[in-house]
């Protein structure tokens, strides 16, 4: 389960980051870059079609390790193939906690110099209206009516925008957190 919730997530950030590229018309040489500074390029393929057999065929990579003292070193798989099984990849890395390593290494660092070249990590970017908030609330089907009017006057009664401004920076904060580049 562990490296399902790994690879899923972090190729969907990385799928997320490259679609958001894509369709806000930037060059689309984020998937190039990253695949390069993997080292080999043979290692990014290799994580895809990890995470495609490990999500969608059941794939259990932790199948075979070896033991440290207390802790147990899942081996990676020597081949993984793909859904069709006329592709054989293969990796550079003996375990799966050194291709977590190098994945954790080269995705954030893409994906943070990705926000960074957008100005997407500025605070100022990230600030909500009130007039959005109390769109959303208004627009809320899930929300009780009496719940949106306490909501609604609640927004009244504090200065939103210094919140805002405080929650934007609090939000950049632990992504470059999440993303080592405090």
């Amino acid at each position: 389960m562990y490296h399902y919730m790994y690879f899923a997530n972090l190729l969907g950030a990385v799928d997320l980051v490259n679609d958001f590229l894509k369709t806000s018309g930037k060059t689309g040489t984020f998937l190039v870059e990253l695949e390069q500074a993997f080292g080999s390029q043979i290692d990014f393929k290799y994580v895809r079609e990890l995470r495609n057999a490990i999500v969608h065929r059941g794939f259990d990579p932790a199948a075979a390790g070896h033991a440290d003292g207390n802790i147990i070193l899942v081996l990676c798989p020597q081949s993984v193939y793909s859904q069709g099984g006329n592709k054989r990849y293969t990796c550079t890395f003996k375990y799966i906690a050194e291709l977590a390593e190098c994945c954790n290494r080269v995705v954030n660092r893409a994906i943070f110099d990705a926000l960074t070249a957008d100005d997407l990590l500025n605070p100022g970017k990230l600030i909500t209206s009130k007039e959005q908030v109390l769109d959303a609330i208004e627009c809320s089907t899930a929300m009780p009516d009496l719940a949106k009017s306490m909501a609604q006057r609640a927004l009244d009664d504090m200065d939103f925008a210094k919140l805002g401004a405080e929650m934007s920076e609090t939000k950049i904060k632990q992504l470059k957190a999440l993303l080592g580049r405090e």
